[in-house]
């Protein structure tokens, strides 16, 4: 007799730049498998502790606990894609779906990561940004992610450009517009920092935006490669 084989998982990913509803679409797929009786797990990395270090929010509306992912030593910025794995394995090994928001935050070991997962048959949704604000790809593991995509669902968010400060472009958006005090920011600049929100007695450093092709910009170039037979 033959031994039945797990059905493979798949990949879905929600991507974009900020402001697209990744994070909504993303909250709207857990409720909706949670809703036919499949046990969720979701995961964020810790360092990304804007509204809380085990809570992924959504800008424009909900909430939910999620179990946050400690630092990689690929980078202190990054999280350790393999402690997913070792914990579904040894905590969750009847969970049906895993969740990762903000997967761009994660070690290049993302992709391998997932490949094992859905090779145990569960499914994985993800949602997080595709290019970072030099419009470049996130990382490594991010691009292997995208490219094994079951199903993969590339937003845009609107233009909020403004040059009066009261009308605002609002044409489809694809970039990211990384604001340091106000301006466009310097290629040169670490690659991550972590957005912190305005209060009453202090503006941020460091903002985002949406940002059509046109609107968006950065100080700086980077360093061409050289081509061959060019």
């Amino acid at each position: 007799m033959k031994k039945k084989t797990k059905n493979r998982g798949a990949i879905i990913g929600f991507v974009g730049p900020m402001n697209a509803h990744k994070t909504l679409l993303l909250l709207d797929h857990i409720s909706a498998a949670k809703a036919v009786g499949e046990k969720v797990i979701l995961y964020k990395p810790e360092v990304d502790d804007r509204f809380a270090k085990n809570l992924v929010c959504s800008r424009c509306s909900g909430s939910r606990r999620a179990t946050p992912v400690p630092a990689s030593s690929q980078g202190q910025l990054k999280a350790k894609s393999s402690f997913i794995l070792n914990d579904v394995i040894k905590k969750h090994p009847k969970v049906n779906t895993i969740a990762i928001d903000e997967v761009e935050m994660f070690d290049d070991d993302i992709a391998e990561v997932v490949t094992r997962l859905v090779e145990m048959g569960k499914d994985v949704v993800f949602s997080g940004l595709n290019t970072n604000y030099r419009g470049e790809a996130f990382s490594n593991g991010t691009r292997d992610l995208i490219a094994i995509c079951t199903r993969l669902e590339v937003l845009t968010a609107r233009c909020t450009y403004s040059e009066d400060g009261k009308h605002k472009c609002g044409a489809p958006a694809t970039m990211t517009q990384r604001l340091k005090n106000g301006e466009p920011d310097s290629y040169s600049s670490p690659l991550i920092v972590i957005e912190k929100f305005a209060t009453k007695n202090e503006k941020p450093t460091f903002t985002y935006e949406a940002r059509c092709l046109k609107h968006w910009s950065i100080k700086g170039k980077r360093k061409a490669k050289k081509l061959k037979y060019v």
